[in-house]
C-alpha cells in the first residue's frame, strides 16, 4: 500500500531508477491494468526533481500520439507525488536488441519514434533522455516513447538544469549535451541515431570505462560505421550522429520524410 494511492489496486513493482519506482496497478473502476509512477518526496534532496516530476505531467498531457505515453491522471500527498499512465505489455526496446531486430523492423522502429518525436517536438518539448529502456511496446507492436523526467521545454526561462550540468545515460547524449551546453530539440535525433545503429547492430557505437570518457568520444569520435550488410543506411547514420547540430536532420518530419527512401 502507498499512503492516499485511492482507487487503484498495487499488483507488483515493476522497476526502480534514480528518482522513482514503478509499480503496476488495476483500475478498481476499469479493472485495466495502469502503471503507476512514484516519488517518494522524502528521499528527494534537490527539489528540482520534484519540479521535473511535476513538469512531466504536464507536458505528457498535452501530446496526443500514439508514440509517445499516454497519461491518465496525477495525484499528490505529503509523501508521495504519482504519475498514472498506461501499461506497456510488449516490453522495451532494449529486449528486442537483444534478441536481434531485423533492418526492415529496425526502420519500422525508426518511423515511429520519429512520428512520437515530431509531435512531442511541436510542443517545443526536448526529451534529453532518449535511449531503448524509454521505449516501450504495447502488444500490438505500436511503440511509445516514455520517461521525460529530465525533458525540458525550449526558450524556457525556468531551465532546470545549471550550466555545464550533464543530463542524460552517456552512451545516448549529444555532443552538445556531453559539453554540459543548454540542448535542443536536434539533441534527441543524435541519441535516435544512435539507438538506430543499435537496433541495427546490436552493440552500442562508443565503448568506455567512464562517463567522462563516453562524453570525449560522443565530441571527439568518428561517426560509427554499419557493417557492410547495413551499408545503404550509412547516409542516414551520418545525418543522425552529425557532431554539429546544424549538419543534422534539423527535426523529426525530416527524418520521418528521409525515411520514405528507404520504404
Amino acid at each position: 500500500r502507498l499512503e492516499g494511492l485511492k482507487g487503484y489496486r498495487l499488483i507488483r513493482e515493476l522497476g526502480r531508477g534514480g528518482m522513482s519506482s514503478v509499480y503496476l496497478a488495476e483500475d478498481n473502476k476499469t479493472e485495466k491494468e495502469v502503471a503507476i509512477k512514484v516519488l517518494d518526496m522524502d528521499t528527494i534532496e534537490d527539489d528540482r526533481m520534484i519540479e521535473r516530476f511535476i513538469r512531466e505531467y504536464s507536458m505528457l498531457s498535452s501530446i496526443n500520439n500514439i508514440h509517445v505515453a499516454g497519461i491518465l491522471d496525477q495525484t499528490f500527498t505529503d509523501k508521495y507525488a504519482y504519475i498514472i499512465m498506461e501499461r506497456f505489455q510488449g516490453g522495451d526496446l532494449t529486449s528486442r536488441i537483444r534478441k536481434g531486430i531485423e533492418a526492415k523492423d529496425a526502420l519500422n522502429y525508426l518511423a515511429q519514434i520519429a512520428d512520437g518525436l515530431a509531435d512531442v517536438h511541436r510542443e517545443g518539448i526536448v526529451h534529453r533522455d532518449l535511449k531503448p529502456g524509454n521505449i516501450m511496446f504495447r502488444l500490438d507492436d505500436t511503440l511509445a516513447i516514455l520517461d521525460f523526467g529530465l525533458a525540458q521545454i525550449e526558450d524556457d526561462d525556468m531551465d532546470l538544469t545549471k550550466h555545464g550540468e550533464v543530463y542524460g545515460t552517456p552512451s545516448y547524449v549529444s555532443p552538445e549535451q556531453a559539453r554540459g551546453k543548454r540542448v535542443d530539440l536536434r539533441s534527441d535525433i543524435y541519441s535516435t541515431g544512435i539507438i538506430f545503429y543499435q537496433m541495427l547492430t546490436r552493440k552500442k557505437p562508443y565503448r568506455a570505462d567512464n562517463p567522462m570518457a563516453m562524453f570525449y568520444k560522443h565530441v571527439h569520435a568518428e561517426v560509427p560505421q554499419f557493417p557492410v550488410e547495413y551499408e545503404q543506411y550509412q547516409p542516414l547514420l551520418e545525418k543522425m550522429l552529425a557532431k554539429s547540430a546544424d549538419e543534422r536532420f534539423q527535426n523529426a518530419d525530416e527524418l520521418a520524410k528521409a525515411l520514405k527512401d528507404y520504404d
